[in-house]
């Protein structure tokens, strides 16, 4: 093997170490951004927000005053709403909703009108038709068996206490599976699978649980198409729920 062809084989075996050191360094900065994006944490400023207080169902949260609405109008884009809170105190429930939102759907024509109406929410409309608001469930069990017994009752006869985790205020955040969970016909979390997710806040101190269907997307935030500075407020709503 001459000389030449011996330096270019050197080089090239070099060239080739370096690349190789390159494409690692890069791949490793590549999942470090990945990583840091992920863990990124957005605070959401609750300094506005309205601290609601039910003192006859013995609860407290955080309310935004905004959230942005629903628009079916295809001459308006997405528009801020008032957040209202609708009291059944009677039975046990508060919804949590968009003030009013706007239509201009027909279901007739299957098409869009010219008018764009201003819908208003009521307690009655929400009874039947709850699908943009939250509807918070307070329920006063004796003890666990209870508990089970409203599981069942409100989220499925299968349904089961899969896990009861304790909060830092002393309450649990209860967890459900399908007592059929794990057979071949229902393998993950059996016919107690959901299709949205849900809270459930037990105090056994107090007698007092909590449920709500959150739905399968955020239902109170800023504009989702505005991915740069959009904020889901569900989980800070949620987190700043206490008994009393």
């Amino acid at each position: 093997m001459n000389k030449k062809i011996s330096i270019f084989l050197v080089s090239l075996i070099v060239i080739i170490i370096a690349l190789f050191l390159f494409y690692k360094l890069q791949s490793k900065n590549i999942l470090n951004n990945q990583n840091n994006q992920s863990n990124e944490i957005k605070i959401i400023d609750t300094s506005d927000w309205i601290k609601y207080t039910n003192t006859e169902l013995g609860f407290s949260m955080l309310i935004p005053r905004e959230t942005n609405g629903m628009v079916r109008c295809s001459n308006m884009s997405a528009v801020n709403v008032p957040v209202r809170i609708f009291e059944d105190n009677q039975n046990g429930v508060v919804y949590i909703s968009q003030e009013y939102y706007y239509d201009a759907w027909d279901n007739d024509s299957q098409k869009f009108t010219d008018q764009c109406q201003k819908i208003f929410l009521a307690l009655e409309s929400l009874k039947s038709n709850n699908i943009l608001a939250w509807k918070i469930i307070i329920n006063n069990p004796k003890n666990e068996a209870d508990v089970l017994k409203y599981v069942k009752d409100n989220f499925g006869t299968t349904c089961i206490i899969k896990d009861k985790d304790l909060l830092p205020n002393g309450d649990y955040k209860i967890s459900l599976i399908g007592s059929d969970a794990g057979n071949k016909d229902e393998p993950w979390y059996g016919s107690c699978m959901l299709n949205f997710h849900y809270k459930i806040i037990y105090s056994p101190e107090k007698h007092k649980l909590m449920s709500v269907a959150l739905g399968q997307e955020c239902k109170f935030g800023t504009n989702p198409a505005v991915a740069s500075s959009y904020q889901c407020y569900d989980d800070t709503m949620i987190q700043s729920f206490k008994f009393k």
